[in-house]
């Protein structure tokens, strides 16, 4: 499957796009010093035990492995664009009569 992939595309950036949006909130995540506080977007009245100022705590022991896992993942993606790019490096590129479009 990635070597078809590879052979569609020569760079394949969107690994590298994958792996920022992934690395850049990691790295904010294992910065957090103090809780994560979240506040509920909509009041809801059938809820009433909640209410409008409850909140959500996230602390940052558990900011921090999301932030671990998030760069994992983002470590994954470097290392995929680097392997894509190896093999579309070796591989010549497909001749065009072996995708069935050799019509004259």
């Amino acid at each position: 499957m990635l070597k078809r992939y590879a052979a569609r595309r020569p760079d394949p950036w969107e690994l590298i796009a994958i792996a920022a949006l992934l690395f850049v909130p990691g790295v904010g995540m294992l910065l957090q010093r103090k809780p994560m506080i979240a506040y509920p977007q909509t009041y809801r009245a059938e809820l009433p035990s909640i209410g409008r100022h409850a909140l959500e705590i996230i602390s940052p022991d558990i900011a921090h492995i999301f932030g671990v896992v998030a760069i994992i993942f983002a470590a994954v993606f470097v290392g995929l664009y680097v392997y894509v790019r190896r093999v579309n490096a070796h591989d010549p590129p497909p001749h065009v009569s072996e995708h069935g479009h050799d019509r004259i």
